[in-house]
């Protein structure tokens, strides 16, 4: 339902052998995260086109990949559903605190990770320091004075979102995907990183539109790890203290059952699996993602070891604040973070 992907395009080539994903040591987009994380179409009314087959089952149920599920000739009003704001957080890091200027672009063709092999539309652009990028805007249709308008225009002048809709590789088939890219540089340095935003319509009684995954906290060695509220740290470490084990606080109740459809168009019922990946502005974290689910549906834990050193243990340790992420995704495109900061003495 959604991929996250980072290309990172320094001048001096791509990330070396003994780069680790948890350092953030250069600059780097770790996290994106779009409230909401899908818009879902209370009808599929007027969305639907001839590849649904039937729906009330027969000889000639289900879905047909040539005709597709959406209809690419839907109305304006069809598509009045999906004129929402959406809200679109960045996080973007930078270990020297330089000026990072950036462009906030969307576009049709999901496999274009740069949105600038096709048709683009750009929506935001300026100058930041390293945080948090936070934008709000309609990605498709918006509502103006009572009346539908605005769409962005796509390759060719065609509507954004259904260019999006007729390059859809699954025809529709559990809703659409539209890219969004956030470029941003700093000196040599640039980073383009690609969001998916989900559309879909309710097909099934059941079927509800996904909700944002939270972290309700933090553990570090089986004590909590409260959020400061002034900036400074919460916590103290040592380099005596050796490995210390972060777990985010029990998750379990709050991963939602949810509904998608087969291709017989029957319901086909799932529950999420929450992901987390680890980042520090000091030494590095193993394993850098834990939680979710293999293949053969064992549960990982999701926990992970912080390990006070720098890039191979090379550099010496010098007492300092640290900084730590922890980014959760619920693999349906929801996705947020929390973070901590820490003092550690070596």
């Amino acid at each position: 339902m959604k991929r996250l992907a980072l290309l990172a395009l320094a001048l001096t080539g791509c990330l070396g052998p003994q780069d680790d994903a948890s350092q953030v040591h250069d600059l780097r987009v770790i996290a994106a995260s779009f409230s909401p994380p899908e818009v879902m179409a209370p009808s599929c009314a007027g969305l639907l086109g001839g590849g649904l087959g039937n729906l009330g089952g027969g000889g000639d149920a289900g879905f047909s990949f040539d005709a597709g599920m959406f209809n690419p000739n839907a109305s304006l009003l069809a598509l009045a559903s999906y004129a929402v704001p959406i809200r679109m957080q960045w996080l973007v890091l930078d270990p020297e605190g330089r000026d990072i200027d950036y462009e906030l672009r969307a576009c049709a063709d999901t496999s274009d990770l740069t949105c600038v092999d096709a048709g683009f539309v750009s929506l935001a652009a300026g100058t930041m320091k390293p945080g948090t990028l936070d934008f709000t805007a309609p990605l498709g249709i918006t509502f103006s004075s009572g009346t539908l308008q605005g769409f962005l225009s796509g390759d060719g002048g065609q509507p954004l979102l259904l260019d999006v809709l007729n390059r859809d590789s699954f025809k529709g088939l559990g809703g659409f995907r539209m890219p969004v890219v956030l470029h941003v540089t700093a000196g040599a340095e640039q980073v383009f990183a690609q969001k998916l935003m989900v559309y879909s319509c309710k097909l099934f009684d059941d079927q509800k539109a996904n909700v944002q995954p939270q972290i309700t906290g933090i553990n570090v060695l089986g004590e909590s790890w409260p959020e400061s509220l002034d900036g400074g740290p919460t916590r103290s470490f040592s380099l005596g203290s050796g490995e210390l084990e972060m777990v985010p606080d029990d998750f379990t109740a709050l991963e939602e059952d949810y509904v998608v459809n087969s291709f017989q168009l029957t319901p086909v019922r799932l529950k999420e699996s929450w992901k987390f990946s680890w980042h520090t502005s000091l030494g590095r974290f193993t394993p850098t993602t834990s939680g979710g689910t293999n293949f053969t549906g064992e549960l990982n834990k999701p926990r992970s070891n912080w390990l006070p050193r720098l890039d191979g243990g090379t550099a010496a340790l010098v007492e300092t604040d640290v900084d730590f992420w922890v980014v959760v995704r619920d693999g349906r495109g929801g996705e947020s973070w929390v973070q901590r900061k820490a003092h550690f003495t070596p």
